[in-house]
């Protein structure tokens, strides 16, 4: 069975680095796999590039430019061809889209590709379901096929509101081409089922695995001496792609790190890894700032295992691997109950869910588990136990070669 698998890159973010494990688990199994993208950051030979360095700038020049007319994917000059000549090219038997909201795939092109092999697509965000944006966040206008947007900045950003319009023009094209959709949590499943532009489709849910071979715990002192922690303080990590995304919830952080740090008699290190910055008071009293800058995931495990606690207050979250990656090493995860948080992170025996966005409180439990060894031993634990369980990669990938085979 051929596989083409289609995203904005082959690394780098949630959605690259979900597509590749399943990729990799159903190569285990049989399957042949091609992979487009828009940005290829592999050495990988089957993974094809739709553009180079000036076509790049001039599809993302477009893109700002379109949007702010309010219209969405109307022209890739570069990208557009190349996925068609690829896709024909390769003759797949299966096409699993990703993230195709990046500027670099017109939503026209599903027609096309849908007709060369049955279309599936693994849903990463809310934006297959709203008329532009990946986060709805406290948002319910999708419910009724958008309109009236209260948040046109938000990713994707819109410069007037379109919604109706693009979303109504994004349930015609699913109509006429019939995609599976598949998601990773309930809570997706959910919304997908309500949503007017999906509830008539077949949606599947599969959880996304986590390879526990990889991320496990590794010697803690050589984790922490590689981030410069030299003395036997608890550490507090807080992890994001970027970290100046307002969704991964950086002005929640400041504030919950105000708080705790006001609740604490002794020193504990804060390890902050990601690309950009936060705006950081210049001195805390009890809490110093390690920053790592951006890590390859090859890194991830060390500063996962460097870690006694995981801080992830994200604002919103369509599945959230890194809570759970990091539990898987050792890391206590606390994390607001947003989205399949609550759902993945088991409250009170696998981790520490905060009712959202209660800063104080978050800030309270943090405290209360520094003072408790005993207790974050034993969340630790649990954790990794629960996710080599319900998350095991070999039982994924025979989820999604049983559904590509059908």
């Amino acid at each position: 069975m051929r596989i083409l698998f289609i995203n904005k890159s082959d690394a780098g973010g949630g959605a690259a680095t979900a597509m590749m494990r399943i990729a990799d688990g159903v190569a285990k199994l049989g399957t042949e796999n091609y992979f487009i993208v828009a940005k290829r950051k592999s050495g990988l030979s089957n993974v094809y590039a739709t553009r180079g360095r000036y076509g790049w700038l001039i599809e993302e020049a477009i893109d700002r430019m379109t949007r702010r007319f309010g219209a969405e994917g109307l022209c890739f000059p570069f990208s557009g061809p190349a996925i068609r000549r690829m896709a024909h090219a390769l003759k797949p038997d299966r096409i699993v889209l990703n993230n195709i909201h990046s500027g670099y795939f017109p939503l026209s092109l599903m027609s096309e590709l849908a007709r060369i092999a049955p279309l599936y697509w693994l849903v990463h965000d809310l934006w297959p379901v709203t008329g532009h944006c990946m986060a709805p966040i406290d948002c319910s206008n999708w419910q009724d096929a958008c309109g009236n947007c209260p948040r046109l900045d938000t990713y994707p950003s819109l410069g007037s509101d379109r919604t109706k319009k693009l979303a109504e023009g994004k349930r015609r094209i699913y109509d006429e081409v019939r995609p599976v959709f598949i998601v990773a949590s309930r809570w997706m499943e959910d919304i997908l089922r309500k949503s007017p532009l999906t509830a008539h489709h077949r949606i599947v849910r599969i959880p996304h695995g986590i390879p526990a071979d990889i991320f496990n715990p590794q010697d803690k002192n050589s984790a922490r001496k590689r981030f410069g922690i030299t003395d036997h303080a608890p550490v507090l990590l807080f992890a994001a792609e970027h970290l100046d995304n307002r969704l991964k919830g950086g002005d929640l952080l400041c504030d919950i790190l105000q708080r705790l740090d006001e609740q604490l008699a002794a020193p504990v290190h804060l390890v902050v890894s990601g690309k950009g910055k936060l705006p950081f008071p210049t001195a805390y009293r009890h809490i110093k700032v390690h920053s790592t800058g951006y890590l390859p995931t090859g890194d991830l495990p060390l500063l996962y295992s460097a870690a006694d606690i995981l801080l992830f207050p994200s604002q919103a979250e369509s599945f959230g691997l890194t809570p759970i990656e990091a539990a898987s090493c050792g890391a206590v995860p606390v994390v607001f109950g947003v989205g399949p948080l609550a759902e993945n992170i088991i409250e009170g025996k696998t981790g520490v869910v905060i009712p959202p966005f209660d800063t104080a409180f978050f800030a309270a439990k943090v405290a209360a588990l520094l003072n408790d060894p005993e207790a974050r031993n034993h969340l630790s634990t649990a954790g990794r136990e629960h996710i080599m369980k319900e998350f095991a990669p070999g039982t994924v990938a025979e989820s999604y070669f049983e559904l590509f085979g059908k």
